[in-house]
C-alpha cells in the first residue's frame, strides 16, 4: 500500500505541478502579450518570443522571434552606450556648474570695473568741462584785448586824420591868404607905378612885403613840386584811356576802356578780369602808348616802362598845374588793366604791336613763382615771426574775388552789395575808419576757382582771397579758413573785388547779419606795397 500511495502521491504532485506550470505559463503569456512593447526585450522573453506572436501576424513563430531578437540587440547596445555616457554627462554637468560660477565671478568683476570707470569718466568730464570754461574765459580775455588794441588803433588814426584835417584847413587858409596877398601886392605895385612919387616914402615897406610874399610863394611852389615828384614813385601798372588793344587776328583793335571779360586777344589769350582805377600816377609814353611807369613790358625780357630807354615821362599840362595849385590835390584820371590767360596784353603802338605784362604777371603754370609770391605776401602781412602756411594748389590756382551778393560795410550809410560799390565810395577798414575805393575789378565765375564760405551764412569768396583769422589775427588764404561750397556756380555770372587806399576792408554775408570778416583788397598787400613784391619775385626771375 505504501508503494501505491507513494506512486499516487508522485503522480498527483507531478500533475499538480504541471497544471500549476501551465496556469503560470498561461498567465505569464497573457501578461507579456498584454504589454508586449514593455517586455519584448526581457531576457526571459527573447528566447521564447515565438510563443507571443499575434494571431494576425503573417510571419512564422521562428521569424517573429528572430526579428524580435534583432530589434532587442539594438536596444541592448543603446542602453550600454547610455550607461557608458552617464559618467561623462555627470562630469560635463559638473564642469558647467564650474563655468557658471566663473561667469558669475566675471560678471561681478565687470560690474565693479564699469562702476569704477564711470566714476573716473565723470571726474574727467567734470575736469574737462571746467577746463572748457577756463578756455572760454581766456578766449574772451584775448578778444577783449584785441578789441581794446583795435580801439586804440582807431583812436590813434582818428587823431592822425584830425591833425591832417587841421593841416589841410591851415594850408587852405594859407592859400586864400596868399591869393589875397598877391592881389593886394599887385594893386600896390600898380599904384606904385602910377603914383611913384606919391608912394616913394613908403616904397621900401612895399618892397619888403613883396619880398616876404615871394618867399612864401616859392616855398609853396617847392612843396607842390616835391609832391609832384613823389607821384613819380606811386605804384601803378595801368593804361590810360584810349589805349588800343589788339584783338584776335591781329588787325582790329578796341580801346582798353571798352574791353570786356571774355574778349579774345591777338596773342591767343582771353581776358579773364578787367581792372579799373582812379589814380594820380604819372604816365609814361612808349611807342605812342601811355602807361604808368611800373608796368612791365617785354623788351625782350620783362622791364619796367620807366626803365625802358625809349620811354619818356608825360609832362603835366598847364591846366593840371593850375588845378594842382588851386586845389592842392593831384589830378586823378581813369586807368585800366587786364588779366589774361597768357599773362600778356598785346597793344598797338606807333610802330606796331607792343607786348605788355598783364596784371598778374606770373604765369599760371609757374608754381615756384606763385609759392614765392604767397610767402612774400605772408611775410608782408604777418611779419617774419609767423611761419607761413604751406600753400595749397587750390589757393595758388584761384583768383581773389567775392561773390556778387557779398555785402561791404560802407564808411557811412547802409551796407551795399559789392556789385553796387563804385570807385570813389568810402568803405570801412578793419581799424574802424573810412578808406577810399580807388579801384575795382570784375571777372567771370568760371575764372575765379574754388568758392569758400566763411562761416555759417558768411560771405562767399574765392579760395585766393586773404582773410584775417579771428582767433590769432593772422592773415591767411580763405582756402584754409572756410568751407568749400557748391554755390554760385553759374560760370557766366560776374564776381568782383575792390582796391582800397588802406589795403583791407570789411565784408559780411548775403543776409547782411552774419559775422563781419576782415579781407584784403585785390592787391593782397595794398597798392603802396605792391612794387617791392614785383621787383623781388617777377623781375628777379
Amino acid at each position: 500500500m505504501r508503494a501505491e500511495e507513494l506512486g499516487l502521491f508522485a503522480v498527483l504532485t507531478i500533475g499538480l505541478t504541471l497544471g500549476l506550470g501551465v496556469v503560470m505559463a498561461a498567465g505569464f503569456r497573457t501578461a507579456v502579450a498584454a504589454n508586449w512593447e514593455a517586455h519584448r526585450c526581457d531576457p526571459g522573453v527573447v528566447p521564447i518570443a515565438g510563443l507571443f506572436k499575434p494571431a494576425g501576424d503573417p510571419r512564422s513563430a521562428g521569424q517573429f522571434a528572430t526579428d524580435n531578437a534583432r530589434d532587442c540587440q539594438k536596444v541592448y547596445v543603446q542602453n550600454a552606450l547610455r550607461s557608458a555616457a552617464a559618467g561623462a554627462k555627470e562630469l560635463a554637468e559638473g564642469e558647467a556648474a564650474v563655468v557658471g560660477v566663473a561667469g558669475e565671478v566675471v560678471g561681478v568683476l565687470t560690474a565693479v570695473f564699469k562702476d569704477l570707470w564711470q566714476v573716473c569718466y565723470e571726474a574727467y568730464s567734470t575736469f574737462m568741462e571746467r577746463m572748457r570754461g577756463v578756455a572760454g574765459l581766456f578766449r574772451n580775455f584775448l578778444v577783449g584785448v584785441h578789441g581794446m588794441v583795435e580801439r586804440l588803433q582807431a583812436a590813434a588814426l582818428s587823431i592822425v586824420f584830425g591833425l591832417i584835417g587841421i593841416i589841410t584847413a591851415s594850408v587852405s587858409a594859407v592859400q586864400v591868404a596868399l591869393i589875397v596877398a598877391i592881389v593886394i601886392v599887385g594893386i600896390l605895385i600898380a599904384l606904385q607905378v602910377i603914383l611913384f612919387f606919391l608912394l616913394l616914402p613908403i616904397s621900401g615897406l612895399i618892397i619888403t612885403v613883396t619880398a616876404i610874399i615871394s618867399v612864401v610863394v616859392v616855398a609853396v611852389a617847392t612843396a607842390v613840386a616835391a609832391a609832384t615828384v613823389a607821384e613819380l614813385f606811386t605804384p601803378g601798372v595801368c593804361f590810360a584811356a584810349g589805349t588800343q588793344v589788339l584783338l584776335r587776328g591781329g588787325t582790329s583793335t578796341i580801346p582798353i576802356e571798352a574791353v570786356g571779360v571774355g574778349e579774345l586777344l591777338a596773342d591767343g589769350g582771353r581776358v579773364t578780369a578787367v581792372h579799373r582805377f582812379q589814380s594820380a600816377d604819372a604816365l609814361w609814353e612808349l611807342g605812342g602808348v601811355r602807361v604808368t611807369g611800373d608796368h612791365l613790358v617785354y623788351s625782350p625780357e620783362l622791364v619796367a616802362v620807366s626803365a625802358h630807354p625809349a620811354a619818356r615821362r608825360v609832362e603835366r599840362t598847364w591846366a593840371e598845374w593850375l588845378w594842382r595849385l588851386g586845389t592842392w590835390r593831384p589830378v586823378v584820371r581813369d586807368l585800366w588793366c587786364l588779366t589774361t590767360t597768357t599773362r600778356r596784353i598785346p597793344v598797338r603802338g606807333n610802330a606796331g604791336s607792343i607786348l605788355f605784362a598783364d596784371w598778374e604777371e606770373l604765369a599760371e603754370g609757374d608754381l615756384e613763382g606763385q609759392r614765392d609770391w604767397h610767402a612774400e605776401v605772408w611775410r608782408t602781412l604777418n611779419g617774419p615771426a609767423v611761419p607761413p602756411d604751406r600753400p595749397t594748389p587750390t589757393h595758388l590756382d584761384a583768383t581773389a574775388a567775392l561773390a556778387p551778393d557779398t555785402y561791404v560795410i560802407m564808411g557811412a550809410g547802409p551796407m551795399r552789395r559789392i556789385e553796387e560799390v563804385r570807385i570813389g565810395d568810402k568803405v570801412r577798414s578793419p581799424g574802424g575808419h573810412s578808406v577810399m575805393v580807388v579801384g575795382r575789378v570784375e571777372m567771370r565765375r568760371m575764372d575765379v576757382g574754388g568758392a569758400v564760405s566763411l562761416g555759417e551764412g558768411g560771405p562767399v569768396v574765392s579760395a585766393g582771397c586773404w582773410v584775417r583769422r579771428p582767433t590769432t589775427g593772422v592773415w591767411a588764404p580763405a582756402a584754409t579758413e572756410g568751407r568749400f561750397v557748391a554755390t554760385h556756380n553759374n560760370p557766366s555770372s560776374y564776381w568782383y573785388h575792390l582796391y582800397v587806399s588802406g589795403g583791407a576792408f570789411l565784408v559780411t554775408g548775403s543776409d547782411g547779419t552774419t559775422p563781419i570778416v576782415e579781407i584784403r583788397d585785390a592787391s593782397d598787400v595794398g597798392l603802396e606795397r605792391l612794387c617791392p613784391l614785383v621787383e623781388n619775385i617777377v623781375l628777379a626771375k
